[in-house]
């Protein structure tokens, strides 16, 4: 299809390479029931504030990795919530295997959208021409399969682990009494509140929710409905 299609990524090559020396990971994958265009696009918050998956219309039976296939959309839009998919699925646990597999699925995705986008018109043609190319320079023209998008939330996320611990070190105190208690005792260290920045930081980044923050306090209330969505339990089978 790609082939014959009178329109062409920049270096849209790479994918069809990339494809050809990885296609033996898909023998033994396993199937099961798919949604087949699981993105932001077709997730609606309601008004009971629960995630509701909208245009079945592509459902088939595959590889419940492939599932993943339409991330690019959540990547474009919030890398967060793309991230939080992929850990919330593998528990935080995402091995190499899975993103191996999923560059394949987006490449041969990605392949077929110029042709799929032409009867659209040219805007839906050059949206598909733009985000061939974010995918080829997220993967280094497919020969890393950790898109950077996935590692810039990764040390994001360290980053912010460090600023928390830093900053709510110093919220804790030694009372002034401290050098007058008898000798043997340790003075009972009181603290101050770091729910609030505690709670800021998990808005920040789904993928390590400190323990002990639920995030539904009066002071996350702000959090975005993508983020919450990211640290909902995941939907894909």
């Amino acid at each position: 299809m790609y082939l014959e299609c009178p329109v062409k990524y920049e270096n849209g090559q790479a994918f069809i390479d990339y494809i050809n020396s990885h296609r033996h990971l898909l023998r033994g994958r396993p199937r099961t029931y798919q949604h087949g265009d699981y993105h932001i696009g077709n997730m609606m918050i309601g008004n009971d504030r629960k995630l509701y998956i909208i245009d079945f219309n592509r459902n088939d039976f595959g590889d419940p990795w492939e599932e993943f296939n339409r991330i690019v959309w959540c990547a474009e839009t919030a890398p967060l919530f793309a991230a939080g998919m992929v850990n919330g699925y593998f528990d935080n646990n995402v091995p190499l295997a899975f993103w191996e597999l999923l560059a394949l699925y987006i490449s041969s995705n990605t392949l077929s959208s110029v042709p799929w986008a032409i009867p659209f018109g040219d805007s839906t043609v050059q949206s598909m021409l733009h985000q061939g190319k974010a995918i080829l320079r997220w993967y280094d023209n497919m020969t890393h399969p950790v898109p950077t998008w996935y590692k810039g939330v990764a040390n994001q996320s360290h980053k912010a682990s460090a600023d928390l611990f830093t900053e709510s070190t110093s919220h804790w105190r030694i009372p002034k009494t401290a050098g007058r208690l008898p000798y043997g005792r340790r003075p009972a260290v009181q603290r101050k509140s770091v729910r609030t920045k505690v709670c800021v930081y998990r808005k920040l980044s789904p993928l390590l929710p400190p323990a002990g923050c639920s995030g539904r306090g009066q002071d996350s209330t702000s959090s975005a409905p993508l983020l919450e969505l990211a640290l909902a339990a995941p939907v894909v089978v």
